[in-house]
């Protein structure tokens, strides 16, 4: 691909499997002065610091690596005294607790904060409490998004654990929130450490196509596991935030969608569970569900979000500027 030499571009937006990133790189070099929104979609390409002005930015959405000599996060955190939204969807090669750690105190108008793991091949214990303290007492954070790999192991390398979800108490003004559920904490007490103004939750489960365990009962007397969304679901439901209108379940097994919602998420407008989206209807009889067609969640799904009030919801496409 042949990239034009526009100049005093100030957003811009690319997405890609594979290819060289040397045009793209020379692109934004030559409109350093002017860019302001960047999202850059190749997970084979590593960050481009050099290409780009960071103290310029406003938002920055980067799917990619960060190799293991890479200090692109602390030149994010250390130089970005603009942004206001921040999405790293990254193969993690290097030590990120210690960037994040020596900037801590790093964007101070961050408003959105997304950080999920696609792969790495380091063990950094303290990778995700030292994201917590960087994110501890943000009150002007709107949303937030943290993920990792869906397996135990990548869980214990990560410290992803209670501390992470132990954090956002502090984080007042939090409106969306989208994180894996870690295993050390029961589901019913992560409901209550959700901020009180979240109005779409999506959780993920750590290992893919698990069972919903906050809904399963193991019975000692058989050791065999019923899923029965009436009985343990029930125990979110006082947790969660009154005012919640939006509820995903990602890489969970459900067998029921209609019991889950009915038991567990009644108050929602929308529901997700994995790609299928749901509008929920509460009627004499129950909650009733309406899948929307392909046609809606591949095409239109940011504009039915917002005609439902649940904007907040997903993370716009890169080809959507913000």
């Amino acid at each position: 691909m042949k990239v034009p030499r526009f100049r005093h571009i100030s957003q811009f937006s690319y997405s890609a499997n594979g290819g060289s990133p040397t045009q793209v790189y020379e692109f934004l070099s030559q409109n350093k002065g002017s860019m302001r929104i960047i999202h850059l979609h190749n997970v084979n390409w590593t960050f481009p610091s050099e290409n780009i002005s960071i103290r310029n930015l406003t938002h920055l959405d980067f799917h990619g690596t960060f190799p293991a000599d890479s200090m692109g996060i602390a030149d994010i955190l250390g130089n970005g005294t603009q942004i206001e939204s921040l999405r790293l969807q990254c193969v993690l090669e290097c030590n990120a607790s210690a960037q994040f750690r020596q900037y801590a105190d790093g964007l101070p108008f961050l408003r959105h904060f997304a950080f999920s793991l696609v792969g790495y091949r380091v063990n950094d214990y303290d990778l995700f409490p030292a994201i917590s303290e960087f994110l501890r007492d943000r009150t002007d954070l709107h949303t937030l998004h943290l993920t990792v790999p869906s397996a135990d192991w990548a869980q214990r390398r990560l410290g992803y654990d209670a501390t992470v979800w132990g954090v956002l108490p502090s984080l007042a003004n939090l409106r969306s929130l989208s994180a894996t559920l870690p295993k050390d904490v029961a589901a019913a007490v992560a409901m209550w450490l959700v901020p009180r103004g979240v109005q779409s939750l999506s959780l993920h489960s750590l290992t893919a196509g698990d069972p919903i365990s906050f809904v399963s009962v193991s019975l000692p007397s058989t050791r065999r596991l019923y899923t029965d969304a009436s009985l343990p679901i029930q125990q979110l439901r006082p947790g969660l935030p009154p005012g919640l209108k939006f509820i995903g379940l990602s890489q969970f097994h459900v067998d029921d969608v209609v019991a889950v919602i009915q038991h567990g998420f009644p108050m929602v407008r929308l529901a997700r569970v994995d790609d299928a989206y749901y509008t929920v209807k509460n009627t004499e009889n129950g909650v009733q569900l309406e899948e929307w067609p392909k046609s809606r969640t591949q095409y239109n799904v940011t504009e039915w979000l917002e005609w439902f009030g649940c904007e907040n919801a997903d993370w716009r496409d890169p080809s959507e500027f913000l």
